[in-house]
């Protein structure tokens, strides 16, 4: 008879944490106490949920019954999600593919500049990519322009950065940085010379000089650049 009282005692407390639930007010307090043990059940009507209500009371109900006092935790686990990022190392193209006789642009370029003098110093890497790009030879570029140019000390060079010799309508062409200078020199000497298969001092002799001996003074200069 004590066991049955016991749980007409359980359904009322249910009954009533259901009606509390169904109300609807926007804030609720029950607490029930037995035996020193304290549960409180509050919650706001924007998220109640009554089912989960109804089955911490009955949790609650059931330790008891028991004989055991049960604490209810909502636990989070965090996931920790360790991504392996496989960084690859971009080359620029020419550390790749840009290579004359076996060596690098910054190679060619570190050779050329122990001879290039004057507004030239220290452009052999420049003249190195620029040339190598269009698959031309960086030390035949380089030599024509150190002879054209008093290897960076006319006033042509100095004053135009004009880096061959070049002529416009109105006489030297004038170009506005180092860098145009030796770039539009360069197009120039692919365009009308590399392209038409004329690719050594000797071949281009007849059409870019009227002296015979320039082809000469070019190959000098490209040994001394070549090999110092």
């Amino acid at each position: 008879m004590k066991h049955f009282n016991r749980k007409i005692k359980n359904a009322l407390f249910i009954l009533v944490v259901c009606l509390f639930a169904f109300i609807g007010f926007s804030k609720a307090g029950v607490i029930f106490s037995d035996n020193n043990n304290v549960i409180t059940i509050s919650t706001t009507k924007k998220n109640f949920d009554p089912n989960n209500y109804v089955a911490a009371m009955k949790t609650f109900v059931d330790s008891k019954e028991q004989g055991t006092t049960t604490n209810n935790e909502t636990k989070t686990s965090v996931s920790t999600t360790t991504t392996t990022i496989t960084t690859t190392l971009i080359t620029t193209k020419e550390d790749v593919e840009l290579t004359f006789e076996g060596k690098s642009v910054a190679e060619v370029g570190e050779t050329l500049n122990k001879t290039l003098g004057g507004i030239l110093a220290g452009t052999g890497e420049t003249f190195a990519r620029l040339s190598m790009e269009k698959g031309m030879d960086p030390y035949l570029l380089a030599a024509i322009s150190a002879h054209e140019t008093g290897n960076g000390t006319s006033s042509a060079a100095n004053k135009k950065y004009n880096f061959g010799g070049i002529m416009c309508s109105g006489g030297l062409c004038s170009y506005p940085s180092l860098y145009d200078g030796i770039e539009s020199y360069i197009n120039l000497v692919y365009k009308n010379y590399y392209s038409q298969g004329l690719t050594t001092a000797e071949a281009m002799n007849k059409k870019y000089a009227q002296s015979s001996s320039w082809a000469t003074k070019v190959n000098s200069w490209y040994d001394t650049l070549k090999n110092k």
